[in-house]
C-alpha cells in the first residue's frame, strides 16, 4: 500500500502508514519514507536517506 500511496501521490495516507508501522525495520520501508520526504519536502531528505541506509548499507548498490 505504501507504494501505491506514493505513486498516486495520496502522502498523507503513506506518512500515516508509516507512522502505523513505525518499528518495521525493513529497507522498503526505510527507502519509502525518504521518497516521501523527497516528494513533500525535496532534497532535505538527506537525514532520513542517511537513516535508511544504516538500516541496511547494501540496499542503495
Amino acid at each position: 500500500m505504501l507504494r501505491l500511496y506514493l505513486e498516486v501521490e495520496i502522502y498523507n495516507l503513506a506518512k500515516r502508514l508509516l507512522r502505523q508501522y513505525k518499528n518495521d525495520a525493513s529497507t522498503n520501508f526505510a527507502f519509502y519514507e525518504v521518497l516521501l520526504h523527497y516528494f513533500r519536502d525535496g532534497f532535505t531528505a538527506k537525514t532520513i536517506l542517511k537513516h535508511a541506509v544504516n538500516e541496511n548499507p547494501y540496499a542503495i548498490f
